[in-house]
């Protein structure tokens, strides 16, 4: 399968299966062989049930902005999801997966994902964190480095 086959299924996935949609969805866009390496039962069986007791409980998900990175067999997906908590609160999450193709149906999912507190989904994946603005970021940063640098020169001050 070629790249725009490739990001076409892992956005069926996401959209579909990782929103709590459309579970049965992960029939058509996963491979028999199948492993998500975030879950302890990392077969499709297992996904699928895992998936139907969250969604039960909190209800669908919503995914934010959806980006797809594609070469050869390999897509890189980064969204934010937020569900609603039974307290009626928001929690979201940034998630970055690597998933892997084997004739158009994903058989690698390897998932990480960031928690990025209550609210709404981000309107932007740019955003900053609130109170580290670009020139604070620089400025910490440059520290760091000062220190590390003088922790390798015990002669300096």
């Amino acid at each position: 399968m070629g790249v725009e086959e490739n990001k076409a299924a892992v956005r069926r996935f996401v959209e579909n299966v990782v929103s709590g949609r459309d579970v049965s969805v992960a029939d058509e866009v996963l491979a028999p062989d199948y492993v998500n390496l975030a879950f302890p039962d990392g077969a499709i069986a297992g996904l699928k049930a895992i998936s139907t007791a969250v969604y039960a409980a909190v209800g669908e998900g919503r995914i934010g902005p959806l980006e797809l990175v594609a070469e050869g067999d390999a897509v890189v997906a980064r969204f934010d999801y937020a569900i609603t908590l039974p307290d009626g609160s928001e929690q979201t999450s940034r998630v970055l997966t690597y998933f892997h193709l084997t004739g158009g149906r994903i058989d690698v999912d390897d998932r990480s994902g960031v928690p990025l507190g209550r609210g709404e989904l981000s309107g932007s994946p740019k955003r900053e964190r609130p109170g580290l603005g670009r020139r604070t970021a620089h400025l910490r940063r440059n520290e760091v480095m000062a220190g590390d640098r003088r922790d390798q020169h015990p002669t300096s001050s």
